[in-house]
C-alpha cells in the first residue's frame, strides 16, 4: 500500500507552545520523573514562497525521555528545522545544549544527544515495555504548556490501529489514549508498569481527551535501525494494493469462498521484489492471513492494516509471501527494501532542508513538493483543490527514474523582462528549448548552457514562456537586488 495517505480528521502536533492548562497527578517522588526532560527548540523552516529566505525563528517546547545509551527519545516534530536545542530535567534549572543524532520524520521519532555527560548523573534510563492491552491504564509524562513543571496524567489505551501520522502524512500503527495531553506533551513517554510503551504524538483538538502515541513496537524498530549508525527507515514490499471486499472482484481473480487477500494494482521499482506482480492476490505475509479488507489480526479480536507485519522488520530482512496467480497459490521470499514513499513523484513534506530553487529573468523555478502547497494538508482532496488539475494529472504516478522531479514555474517577480507572464503560477515545465529533462538539476544545467537568442519554456498547458537570454543574464543582478535576494540558486 502506498503510505502517502492522508486523513480528513484534523490532528494537532503537540510540540507547539500554546496556553492550555496542565493536569498534575504526581504527588510523590517517582524515579521515572528524573528521566523526563523538557526540550526547548529554536526552529526556522525554509520559506517556500520566498525560497531564498527562512521563516522567523519559532521558539517551541516539547518533552523527551532518557533511554539506554544516554540517548534522549522524542518526536521528530519537536526538533524539526531546528537551529538550537536545549534540554532541562525536572527540578533542575540548568539547561544543557543538545543536538539531533537521528531523526525519522516518517514515524515522528528522534534521538538527541548531550555532550555534557554530567547531565545524566542520577538519571536511570526508562526501559522499553510491550504494547499494553486495550483498556489498560497508562500514565503520560511531559511538560504541557500552561506551566513549567512536569505533569503526569492518567488514562487508558483506548485502541490500536493504523492512523495517519500528521507530521509526515504517512500511515503507521498508532495507539489511541484518553489521558489529557496538550501542546508541549509531544515526545513525552506513555508509561505502563514502569516501562515506556509509547511516545506522545498528536491529538484531535475538537474531541475531548483523544490523543495518539507512537507505540513501542515502532520505537523498537527505530532503535534497532540506528544501531549500525545510520537510519534506513521502515520497509515495505513495494506494492500498491486494493481491498477485495467485493465478491465479483474476488470471483474475477478465481478466489474460493475460504480464501481472502488484497489485489496488487501497482509495483514500485523495488529491488527486493522480483516475484510479486500486478494482478497477483496477496493472501499471507510472514504466515499471517490477510483479510479482504487488507487487515491482519495482531492480537485476538484486534486487527489493523497488514503493514503491521512489516513495521517491526528492517530493510534487508526477508519475508515469505503467499499469493494467488491465475487461480493458483504460490509462495516466494521478498527482501525488504525501500518504502513506496521513496518512489513518489511528488515528495512528501520536507524538513531540515532548505528549498531548492532557481531564478531566471525574475521567474522562480523549483521542484514540486507538498511544502509548496501547504505544510499542513489534511487530505488528498484538500491538496487537489490547491493546485491545478494539470499538475494533479501529471503527478499522480510513481517515479520512472530515481532522481525524477516535477519542475514548476512557481511564480514571477514582476519586471520588464517578464512582462505579460505574471499570470503564471505553479505551472509544470515540460521542456526548455525543446529539450526534456529528468531532474531539477538537469533543468538548471540545460538553462545555464543555453546558447540560443531566446530561451523557451514549454508548459504542460501548451503555453510558452519566451525570454531573451542575453537580456536575462544582463538584468539578473538588478532583479535580485530589487527583491533583496542574496542568492540566485539553491
Amino acid at each position: 500500500m502506498n503510505r502517502m495517505i492522508f486523513t480528513s480528521i484534523s490532528f494537532v502536533l503537540l510540540g507547539i507552545f500554546t496556553c492550555f492548562p496542565s493536569i498534575s497527578l504526581a504527588s510523590s517522588y517517582n524515579p521515572i520523573e528524573k528521566s523526563i526532560v523538557k526540550i526547548f527548540t529554536a526552529a526556522s523552516a525554509g520559506d517556500y514562497y520566498a525560497p531564498w529566505t527562512s521563516k522567523f525563528i519559532q521558539n517551541t517546547s516539547g518533552s523527551g525521555t532518557v533511554i539506554a545509551g544516554n540517548m534522549i527519545l522524542t518526536n521528530a516534530h519537536v526538533v524539526s528545522d531546528q537551529k538550537f536545542i536545549q534540554i532541562r530535567s525536572n527540578g533542575n534549572p540548568k539547561k544543557y545544549v543538545a543536538t539531533v543524532e537521528y531523526v525519522s520524520h516518517d514515524i515522528d521519532l528522534a534521538i538527541l544527544k548531550v555532550e555534557d555527560q554530567s547531565f545524566f548523573k542520577g538519571k536511570k534510563p526508562i526501559d522499553l515495555g510491550e504494547i499494553p492491552n486495550s483498556s489498560d491504564s497508562v500514565l503520560v509524562y511531559g511538560y504541557p504548556s500552561g506551566g513549567d513543571s512536569m505533569s503526569v496524567t492518567q488514562g487508558i489505551l483506548s485502541r490500536l490501529e493504523h492512523q495517519s501520522y500528521v507530521h509526515s502524512g504517512l500511515y503507521f500503527f498508532a495507539g489511541q489514549i484518553d489521558a489529557a495531553i496538550n501542546p508541549g506533551n509531544s515526545g513525552g513517554p506513555v508509561v505502563a508498569g514502569g516501562k515506556l510503551v509509547g511516545v506522545v504524538m498528536q491529538n484531535i483538538p475538537d474531541l475531548d481527551n483523544i490523543g495518539y502515541m507512537v507505540p513501542v513496537n515502532i520505537v523498537k524498530q527505530f532503535l534497532t535501525d540506528i544501531e549500525d549508525g545510520k537510519l534506513d527507515g521502515i520497509p515495505e514490499i513495494g506494492l500498491r494494493v486494493e481491498q477485495m471486499s467485493n465478491k465479483h472482484l474476488r470471483d474475477k481473480y478465481k478466489m474460493s469462498e475460504d480464501q481472502s487477500g488484497i489485489l496488487v494494482i501497482r509495483e514500485y521499482p523495488d529491488p527486493g521484489n522480483n516475484c510479486i506482480k500486478e494482478h497477483d492476490v496477496l493472501t499471507k505475509i510472514a504466515g499471517q492471513n490477510i483479510a479482504n479488507d487488507g487487515t491482519v489480526e495482531f492480537r485476538e479480536n484486534e486487527r489493523t492494516w497488514h503493514n503491521y507485519v512489516l513495521e517491526g522488520m528492517q530493510i534487508g530482512d526477508s519475508v515469505d509471501v503467499e499469493f494467488i496467480r491465475n487461480g493458483k497459490i504460490d509462495v516466494c521470499t521478498v527482501k525488504m527494501a525501500k518504502t513506496s514513499k521513496d518512489f513518489q513523484l511528488i515528495p512528501g513534506r520536507i524538513y531540515d532542508t532548505p528549498p531548492r530553487y532557481y531564478i531566471y529573468a525574475g521567474i522562480i523555478f523549483c521542484p514540486l513538493s507538498l511544502n509548496l502547497v501547504d505544510p499542513y494538508i489534511d487530505s488528498d482532496e484538500d491538496w487537489k483543490k490547491l493546485i491545478s488539475p494539470d499538475i494533479v494529472a501529471k503527478t499522480t504516478r510513481p517515479k520512472t527514474k530515481e532522481n525524477e522531479d516535477v519542475v514548476i514555474l512557481y511564480r514571477v517577480l514582476p519586471d520588464k523582462i517578464n512582462e505579460g507572464y505574471g499570470q503564471y503560477e505553479r505551472e509544470i515545465v515540460i521542456k526548455i528549448n525543446g529539450h526534456k529533462f529528468d531532474s531539477f538539476e538537469d533543468f538548471v544545467s540545460i538553462l545555464k548552457e543555453t546558447k540560443t537568442q531566446y530561451t523557451t519554456f514549454e508548459l504542460f498547458n501548451n503555453d510558452q514562456v519566451v525570454v531573451d537570454h542575453e537580456m536575462a543574464l544582463a538584468t539578473q543582478d538588478e532583479i535580485l537586488s530589487k527583491y533583496l535576494i542574496h542568492k540566485n540558486k539553491r
